[in-house]
């Protein structure tokens, strides 16, 4: 991704501060996705990503995915914005709550003069990055929740920051969590940030167990 589309981002992020809707209670992945998909003005995004995290979809060490955001990432930085659509509406397929698909389908459309698409990939991805911010403080007593560790990096990339030193593995009240120090792009000051990664490390636990 190139630096334009970095500062294209950060404006994002810092534009995402719209108040939480209410939460939906009990609701399954498939009525939560439907809702999303009809751009449902009342819909928990926090709830939409744990659903995923328990749907049959959730894949969070899928490598397919990483190499997909790759093709993204390089389409973006040719300037072929028709494949990028394609390529988003691949990812969203099996990971709806793909945030980094979003932030980039928000490019493409917005490149191909495409209001409509646009406007729902930002609305969505403004909704995923709001839940994560408000599932924690980035502490390590209240770390931020996420389903996957692409989540941390797309995170980052929408609140100005850029991984700018170590990360590791730790522990968060008896969570596991990631640690990893970034730098903010604006003012070079450095910060690390906690982030609980129980969703999926338990989903690897099954996933060995079997």
């Amino acid at each position: 991704m190139t630096a334009r589309h970095v500062v294209t981002w950060a404006v994002i992020g810092a534009l995402s501060s719209a108040p939480a809707p209410i939460a939906a209670q009990g609701s399954t992945y498939d009525s939560l996705l439907a809702r999303a998909r009809s751009h449902d003005p009342t819909l928990d995004f926090g709830a939409l990503r744990h659903a995923y995290a328990h749907s049959n979809q959730y894949a969070p060490y899928d490598t397919r995915q990483g190499d997909a955001h790759r093709s993204v990432y390089e389409s973006l930085d040719k300037g072929d914005y028709r494949r990028v659509v394609a390529l988003v509406d691949s990812l969203l397929v099996t990971n709806f709550v793909d945030l980094e698909a979003h932030m980039a389908g928000t490019l493409a459309a917005q490149a191909l003069r495409d209001s409509s698409r646009a406007t729902f990939h930002r609305w969505v991805a403004e909704g995923l990055l709001r839940s994560i911010k408000e599932s924690g403080l980035g502490t390590q007593s209240r770390p931020f929740v996420v389903i996957s560790v692409t989540e941390e990096y797309a995170f980052a990339l929408l609140t100005g920051l850029r991984r700018h030193g170590a990360q590791g593995l730790g522990d968060c009240g008896g969570h596991p969590c990631d640690w990893v120090i970034f730098q903010d792009r604006r003012t070079g000051s450095d910060t690390t940030l906690f982030f609980d990664v129980s969703l999926p490390a338990a989903w690897y636990d099954r996933q060995i167990r079997r």
